[in-house]
């Protein structure tokens, strides 16, 4: 039978990463709430008002249309 010790700092640095990951998918779905209030401002916009940007209703369907967590800058995950 394996006794199991672990001291003060094991402990502290295990609820440290716990915390952390959590506080890291708390930042990721903020930020997804972000970019999908931006997205959603995209289709206000009018067809001059794209063009200034750049954009096209096109590329704002496109834009609109991607998964909630699907954020810019982020690399695609292939087990999704």
């Amino acid at each position: 039978m394996a006794i199991f010790t672990a001291t003060h700092d094991d402990i502290s640095h295990e609820a440290g990463q716990v915390r952390s990951t959590g506080a890291s998918i708390f930042a990721q779905v903020r930020r997804a709430l972000e970019v999908r209030r931006q997205r959603k401002a995209l289709l206000g916009l009018d067809e001059r008002m794209l063009a200034d940007v750049g954009l096209s209703k096109a590329d704002v369907y496109r834009e609109v249309s991607r998964p909630f967590m699907d954020l810019p800058g982020r690399q695609p995950r292939s087990s999704w």
